[in-house]
């Protein structure tokens, strides 16, 4: 089996279920020098004090190409991976980070719900949440990527984080 790296709303237990039903949760892990940003959706980029959840599944093949489609690979993001020791063993690990041309962006609340549920189901920091939310508020742009999947009215502000995220 393949080992994916979810770090948005594929966190989500619920929604990767729908998404990947033969896919299995297997371990968690913070990795350091990547940050989740917000470009209209989740991404994450390279910092060197970067910190990160990633919540790591076991997919097939099928999996894969299902998460190709929902990811708009490679239009919209690329495939990376990485190594890390999992369960005792070096494996690669796979996940998708967004082309360039998008910029730092708000998400709509109703992709911030599913992604902060995610970070319930693998016990993860919300701090490292917060902070990315507050990252995308300071440097919203217009150039974020719009997304068909997670469209809504509204969108993450300062006093929604502050009510929602404690």
């Amino acid at each position: 089996m393949l080992l994916y790296g979810a770090y948005g709303s594929n966190l989500n237990l619920k929604q990767m279920k729908k998404r990947c039903p033969n896919s299995h949760p297997l371990c968690f892990l913070y990795l350091k020098g990547w940050e989740l940003v917000f470009k209209g959706v989740a991404d994450l980029e390279r910092k060197s004090n970067g910190l990160c959840l990633l919540g790591i599944y076991e997919i097939t093949k099928i999996c894969e190409d299902s998460l190709d489609v929902y990811e708009e690979y490679p239009h919209v993001y690329k495939k990376v991976k990485i190594k890390k020791k999992i369960e005792g063993k070096v494996r690669d690990i796979m996940f998708y980070t967004m082309s360039e041309r998008y910029k730092y962006a708000v998400p709509t609340i109703k992709y911030f719900k599913v992604i902060k549920e995610g970070y319930y189901n693998w016990q993860g920091s919300m701090k490292l949440l917060k902070d990315s939310c507050q990252h995308s508020i300071t440097n919203h742009t217009e150039l974020g990527y719009k997304s068909e999947n997670w469209q809504d009215k509204k969108y993450i502000s300062k006093s929604y984080i502050i009510k929602n995220l404690k």
